[in-house]
């Protein structure tokens, strides 16, 4: 899975890593988030190249949500109030 934003891209892996690219893929920072499998989809903020969400599977099979607001430095298990 994976979305941009300017020339910022955001890839997600079967495998669980996270990627993100600031210079259009030129170079990328990988992410491990312990405990996540394959990232189903990604979505990009349109206008604000530090925050992107992504859907991924968990390993109990169980779907969950990961926020970063740093450009992907963190991502973060993140449900939004009233999803709980």
């Amino acid at each position: 899975a994976w979305d941009s934003s300017g020339d910022s891209l955001y890839l997600g892996r079967a495998d669980g890593t996270l990627m993100m690219s600031a210079d259009e893929g030129a170079t990328w920072r990988e992410y491990a988030q312990p405990g996540v499998g394959r990232v189903r989809s990604l979505h990009a903020h349109p206008t604000d190249e530090r925050i992107a969400l992504a859907v991924a599977e968990a390993e109990n099979g169980s779907t969950i949500l990961l926020r970063t607001l740093n450009a992907g430095a963190f991502w973060d298990l993140w449900t939004p109030t009233g999803l709980r």
